[in-house]
């Protein structure tokens, strides 16, 4: 290839490629010799001798004799120029095919590496484990037939397993707010591939658009397999008025998991259309409230964990639900409940004390604390409270206030082994008290998780660190949470806004304090197994390596 063959502008982006790569090299200090070109040296020396700066900068006119030297120079720079840029070009090649062989080499080598890779070792039966635990969220959440399962792109045995595990196929995913075409494919690709497995079935209707031939056919293949349905999150119950012509299910043998998502007011949630399943988990997202509201849920149900969200003002009436709790009593150990607005009173509907005997885990978000007022829980192990913690600094001291007065009226703190507060505010005096009533409690948890800070400080203050320190002048302090094995401690700061010196001081002085088992007035007081923050600088227990920084 010669050089007159690359374009000036060709050239100049060569000519720049090379100047980096020298540049480049003398950066690193790597010694580079470069032979004189005896060829080179006299023509640049003769031309030199008639154009110099100093002859340009005096005016001389050359004469004659002195004009044909210089173009007789020219000529020979000229001819030196291309026989270098043929040079460039050729070193270039050379340059360009050594860089392409080191390449191949390269790929080479990783495949070579990757025939000797632990995984090619895995029987199928590990490897579809691994293939359902790494699942990417965007198969399980998008709609079916558009996202490829990644896994069956890499190898052909890769592919055999994907296709071969029951586990990855067994979601069902349908999105009736857009037209499609795959449908019935992807419906019939996903129940062949998921064997008898129990189905995880995603609704997501339109009550505009018309029925179309996709939809019928899709449905009509997941109609005549709803005694597979083992989990149904859907946005209507059972179906739009448009979809009324088409067959609504009534055997569930395998459904045990309900979750709602209402987010419009003319959507109703006819609960009882599955009165049939045997429904055991029931999760409500209400964006608008529940049409109609049952107070009694179906006989069949059996619910041992139920969570309800009320996320708008329109749906922040967390008292219309207090029933449908209550008929869980019986049965239910986890309870999730959140509520943006307090909207009403603890007596609301009658319920003025309700036993859930049952009950082992609750989580409360903002007003949903309010619960505690109206639930008696005897055998709580576990409850996480969350809060806002913004600018209005009563709203999370009154939440907490909620669970406090439970405490002190009530024995499930005796019973409590792990407490998770999340973004509460101001809460340090109440929670002195509710640190108090808890001497089983081994687990505690105080985060800072805010994605929008109302205040450069994490609300964690110094006031409700000190709480925590064990204080052999204090008899009150040595006695709070005399149990306490496992802290987190979660300021949630950057470099900048983090805590100052003076918290983090003492934060190693809550730790210090609790680092070592001891006994007080004949009682055994344990020390910190483990103790997770995010603050900087070595947070290693004396008897527990096992620190997370």
């Amino acid at each position: 290839m010669a050089f007159q063959q690359l374009s000036a502008a060709e050239m100049t982006q060569l000519t720049d490629c090379i100047t980096r790569l020298a540049a480049l090299v003398q950066s690193k200090d790597v010694p580079v010799s470069v032979p004189s070109d005896a060829h080179i040296q006299p023509v640049l020396g003769a031309a030199a001798t008639r154009g110099n700066l100093n002859l340009l900068r005096s005016g001389v006119i050359p004469n004659d004799r002195e004009r044909h030297d210089i173009a007789t120079d020219l000529d020979a720079m000229a001819r030196l120029r291309e026989s270098i840029q043929s040079e460039i070009v050729l070193h270039s090649l050379k340059l360009a095919q050594t860089v392409h062989q080191q390449a191949q080499v390269m790929m080479q080598e990783a495949r070579s590496a990757a025939m000797l890779s632990p995984v090619r070792l895995l029987p199928p039966e590990i490897l579809s484990v691994i293939f359902e635990y790494a699942l990417p969220e965007r198969w399980t959440d998008e709609c079916m037939g558009g996202p490829g399962l990644n896994y069956a792109a890499v190898c052909s045995t890769w592919r055999a397993v994907a296709l071969s595990t029951p586990q990855l196929w067994r979601y069902i995913n349908v999105h009736f707010l857009f037209y499609a075409t795959r449908w019935k494919e992807a419906m019939e690709a996903h129940l062949a591939r998921s064997g008898n497995l129990p189905l995880s079935v995603s609704l997501t209707f339109n009550p505009v658009r018309n029925v179309t031939t996709s939809f019928e056919e899709a449905w009509s293949l997941l109609y005549s397999h709803s005694h597979r349905w083992g989990s149904l999150t859907v946005d209507e119950l059972p179906m739009p008025a448009r979809y009324t012509q088409l067959p609504w299910p009534d055997h569930f043998p395998t459904l045990t998991q309900l979750h709602l998502q209402i987010s419009s007011p003319y959507r109703p949630a006819k609960l009882f259309a599955l009165a049939s399943a045997p429904i055991t988990s029931l999760q409500l997202d209400l964006a608008q409230p529940l049409r109609p509201v049952p107070s009694q849920l179906p006989s069949s149900w059996r619910i041992t964990r139920l969570a309800i969200f009320c996320y708008s003002a329109r749906s922040s009436d967390l008292a219309q639900y207090l029933p449908m709790i209550s008929s869980c009593s019986a049965s239910l150990r986890y309870l999730d409940v959140g509520e943006k607005q307090c909207s009403y009173s603890p007596t609301t509907h009658g319920l003025r004390s309700t036993t859930l005997p049952h009950l082992e885990h609750l989580k409360a978000s903002n007003y949903g604390a309010r619960l505690c007022q109206v639930f008696s829980m005897p055998n709580l192990k576990s409850a996480a409270l969350r809060g806002r913690a913004s600018s209005a600094r009563e709203d999370e001291p009154r939440c907490l206030s909620y669970f406090a007065d439970a405490l002190s009226s009530s024995s499930f703190g005796k019973h409590l082994e792990s407490l998770t507060l999340t973004n509460l505010a101001g809460v340090w005096r109440i929670l002195e008290e509710c640190l108090d009533l808890l001497p089983t409690l081994s687990h505690l948890v105080i985060e800072d998780i805010r994605n929008i800070r109302y205040t450069q400080d994490s609300f964690i203050s110094r006031s409700l660190i000190y709480i925590l320190v064990r204080d052999t002048d204090d008899s009150r302090s040595m006695a709070r949470l005399p149990n306490l094995t496992h802290l987190t401690m979660t300021f949630g700061g950057t470099a900048k806004s983090g805590p100052g010196r003076s918290k983090v001081s003492l934060v190693k002085e809550v730790v210090a304090s609790r680092s070592q088992a001891c006994m007080y007035e004949g009682e055994k007081l344990a020390a910190l197994k483990r103790f997770e923050t995010d603050l900087p600088g070595d947070w290693t227990l004396p008897v527990s390596q096992n620190v997370v920084t």
